[in-house]
């Protein structure tokens, strides 16, 4: 690993529009059992943002509760949504 990298705890999160000014308003729906590099994780949404038809294709919305989305899957084919750096 290099210098300043960590390994992180990969989320599936839901959050309305409003978790853009409060960040208490995110909810983790589930902490998965993949680990992900912070890079890795930065270059997937990159590569799904520039493959996506728009950004909501991504980000699923805010459609708080029936939020759907996924940046990209687990090895056990788990939505990732989010990371938690520890």
């Amino acid at each position: 690993m290099r210098e300043g990298e960590c390994l992180c705890l990969t989320l599936d999160l839901g959050r309305s529009q409003a978790a853009i000014a409060d960040p208490t308003q995110m909810k983790i729906k589930k902490i998965n059992q993949s680990f992900l590099t912070t890079d890795a994780f930065m270059n997937s949404v990159k590569y799904a943002l520039d493959e996506a038809q728009s950004a909501e294709d991504v980000h699923g919305g805010f459609s708080g509760s029936s939020f759907s989305a996924s940046i990209l899957k687990g090895l056990a084919m788990e939505d990732i949504t989010g990371l938690y750096r520890y």
